[in-house]
């Protein structure tokens, strides 16, 4: 069985798209490596998710959701609706995809897109270490949760935002494993982590 990464059209291209920072498109190993590692994190973990009632995607460096690969024409999922369309497989759905982003515009048309997909899809506008208080505080007790946090740099990311999240409260048959890599040469570099 080979994998595949989902694509789709963009169901609503009057919103925002991530250009890249020169606004030449991102590099072709955005949708072939992280996104395809996220992809497939998600759907390995479907065991997991299936024990729980409530299932949580938080992304605190969202974007707009939607991305152009540098030379292309046409668009493609953003991360968390490559998460959302993968959790989707076997009907182990995220319960609750909670976004944000330092530019409102771009966390709003994120939550905007996951919405017109059918996810419970919430907006959080505001620097990550400001609005992870706020996305805590919709994450159920009991819930399993996927935090993926993939900034432009990490000087958006701060040891406070990985601390707090790590805090979430331990579950009887959970332990809260790290994974962390670089996703490209001269990349930032990406961290999932699942709390709890």
């Amino acid at each position: 069985m080979s994998f595949r990464l989902v694509h789709d059209a963009d169901p609503m291209p009057h919103l925002p798209i991530e250009l890249g920072r020169a606004g030449e498109g991102v590099g072709r190993w955005v949708p072939e490596m992280k996104h395809t590692f996220l992809a497939k994190y998600v759907e390995g973990t479907r065991r997991a998710r299936e024990k729980f009632k409530q299932r949580v995607y938080v992304d605190l460096f969202c974007g707009p959701g939607r991305i152009q690969v540098k030379g292309e024409t046409m668009t493609r999922p953003g991360g968390a609706q490559v998460a959302w369309q993968h959790s989707l497989r076997d009907d182990i759905a995220f319960t609750s995809c909670l976004v944000g982003d330092l530019d409102a515009a771009r966390a709003a048309a994120c939550a905007e897109r996951l919405r017109g997909m059918g996810a419970p899809g919430v907006a959080f506008p505001g620097a990550a270490e400001s609005t992870v208080d706020q996305v805590l505080g919709q994450i159920p007790k009991s819930a399993l949760c996927l935090a993926y946090l993939d900034p432009y740099n990490l000087q958006y990311l701060s040891f406070n935002v990985i601390e707090k999240l790590a805090r979430l409260p331990p579950m009887a048959t959970q332990t809260a494993p790290l994974m962390a890599g670089q996703t490209a040469p001269g990349r930032t570099g990406w961290i999932m982590t699942i709390p709890g």
